[in-house]
């Protein structure tokens, strides 16, 4: 009798040191707050704005090196900020292992710092959130932040002052800067991009030319500048449950090149050739989108802008 009491005295202190670990401070649980309130860096008294960014690649785990298909979105409605963080901080159910969390939501604080998740798609229980929790109030807040949200992509303040295609055999050729299919490739770039966006040197960017066959310059009248999503550092995707590896930040920039990686994708190059910095892009689709995807329906793509900017300068 003695030893059954001392191993239900056993199995009881086991139950109970369990419990305690499910509550310690920073466990995920549906009553205590996580996420970006315990990163300590964004939370929602100090949240600027929220982006979001589809992956397109459904349920499936997708390639590290494949780009993200969906064009960010910039939330900066206060309500929609503040609903959208207190899903994230108070998650409510269990996570569903099925769904790969592909895609990308980003709160921003008001000194640039970047808290950053990975979500599953959307059921009738709740949304993904980390490896451990989903969120039922998260894709509801999504679906109404998007419809007043702001398409992030490229726009120039400066005008194009020239345009110039190189390729390995030495050839370059120039053209006029009023080219429609060049408008419609840099449009396909955004600088709120949540994957791939990160600093470099201009000396990199000349070692990238001789090793790309085929890229174009394009010369701005004058300087630029946009905000973007900086990496600071590689990260690993998903995270188990927020990535603190990027920065909104200033880049300025007075040339552009696009490397072409063929297949559909080029890859955006910003420098400032004053102080030799510049910023390296994720590859980005470069075909032209002739139909939005409708339900199950895919999107239907036309032919690649990286091409038709060439054809014009070899035609000129």
């Amino acid at each position: 009798m003695r030893s059954i009491g001392v191993i239900m005295i056993m199995m009881v202190a086991l139950t109970l040191s369990i419990s305690g670990c499910a509550k310690k401070p920073g466990a995920l649980s549906g009553t205590q707050p996580t996420g970006l309130v315990s990163a300590s860096q964004v939370n929602a008294a100090n949240a600027r704005l929220v982006i979001y960014q589809a992956a397109g690649y459904g349920h499936l785990p997708m390639s590290p090196l494949q780009p993200l298909r969906g064009v960010p979105k910039e939330i900066t409605n206060q309500g929609d900020v503040q609903s959208i963080v207190d899903a994230l901080n108070h998650p409510d159910g269990k996570a569903f292992t099925r769904m790969a969390r592909n895609n990308r939501l980003a709160v921003v604080g008001q000194n640039g710092q970047v808290v950053m998740y990975g979500i599953g798609g959307s059921t009738n229980q709740g949304c993904d959130i980390t490896a451990l929790n989903s969120s039922s109030k998260l894709m509801p807040a999504l679906r109404l932040a998007t419809t007043r949200a702001r398409i992030a992509r490229l726009t120039l303040a400066s005008p194009v002052k020239n345009l110039s295609y190189h390729d390995a055999g030495g050839t370059t050729r120039s053209a006029s800067a009023k080219n429609q299919a060049l408008q419609e490739l840099l449009a396909y770039y955004s600088p709120l991009v949540l994957k791939g966006n990160r600093r470099c040197e201009a000396s990199e960017i000349q070692k990238q030319a001789q090793h790309t066959p085929r890229f174009l310059t394009v010369k701005l009248a004058k300087p630029d500048a946009f905000d973007a999503i900086v990496m600071t550092k590689d990260s690993e995707w998903p995270p188990k449950l927020y990535d603190t590896n990027a920065r909104l930040e200033r880049v300025r920039f007075d040339t552009i090149t696009i490397f072409s990686e063929g297949n559909g994708l080029s890859r955006f190059a910003f420098t400032d050739t004053q102080s030799g910095e510049c910023l390296f892009t994720d590859p980005v689709n470069s075909l032209r989108l002739v139909k939005e995807a409708q339900g199950r329906n895919p999107p239907v793509y036309g032919p690649d802008l990286f091409e038709e900017v060439v054809s014009t300068l070899t035609k000129s």
